[in-house]
């Protein structure tokens, strides 16, 4: 059983810009990032990237805008132009967490799923570590092209999918449940604990969150449903 293929879209779309605040002040920067933004909702992922290369001449060492790009260039599958990306990001800013989170979910929707768990993990370290860290207020970080930090859930759940996806369902199930603890992205979490539950032989726990996924509005969960829960 793998969902990794089905949401493959869904994530793609969910890491590019999702994080995105641009300036307000009229800089030549903010003007091709704003363009930028508007070719990625048009999914001219060319035309976004010529603007955030145009954006680069004027700032070459922002580890935010080789993000930006690494982003659109993740979004439109160019998988090994947004590792360099992040790549370069992190070389500017080794703590930089979104950096490595989005190197994360990239691996992950290549196919790489050792590596997206490093980058995870890296991604933890930035923060503290899995059980002690520390959540950055995004709201001390102005003027930026993107937030300065990325939830622990949210890593979390990534790192999840990777594991997951890798059949490791014991670290996956540890990760789903400390989303399902901070109630992060429930309708999913929900699911993959069903499925990870009933694969171990605990069919009502399984269930339980199987009906829950339900009620929040997964119609993939039925499926398990009508097949394991009678």
């Amino acid at each position: 059983m793998t969902f990794n293929k089905r949401y493959k879209s869904l994530i793609a779309i969910s890491i590019v810009f999702a994080l995105f605040s641009c300036r307000d002040s009229d800089t030549k920067i903010s003007k091709h990032i704003k363009k930028a933004l508007e070719y990625q909702q048009e999914k001219d992922y060319s035309k976004a990237i010529d603007e955030l290369n145009r954006a680069q001449e004027s700032d070459g060492n922002s580890a935010d805008l080789y993000i930006l790009r690494g982003k659109v260039n993740s979004q439109a599958e160019k998988y090994v132009e947004a590792l360099n990306d992040f790549s370069q990001a992190i070389a500017i800013d080794p703590k930089n967490t979104v950096a490595y989170f989005d190197q994360g979910v990239t691996y992950y929707l290549a196919d790489k799923n050792d590596s997206a768990i490093r980058a995870f993990n890296n991604a933890i370290k930035t923060k503290g570590g899995d059980s002690l860290y520390l959540e950055f207020n995004g709201k001390l970080f102005k003027d930026k092209y993107i937030e300065a930090d990325i939830p622990m859930p949210q890593i979390k759940y990534f790192r999840g999918l990777a594991f997951y996806s890798k059949s490791d369902n014991e670290n996956a199930f540890n990760d789903f449940s400390f989303c399902f603890a901070n109630k992060y992205n429930l309708k999913e979490v929900n699911l993959y604990l069903g499925v990870i539950l009933l694969s171990s032989g605990s069919t009502k726990r399984g269930c339980d969150h199987l009906l829950t996924a339900v009620q929040l509005g997964n119609e993939n969960a039925q499926t398990y449903i009508n097949k394991y829960c009678k």
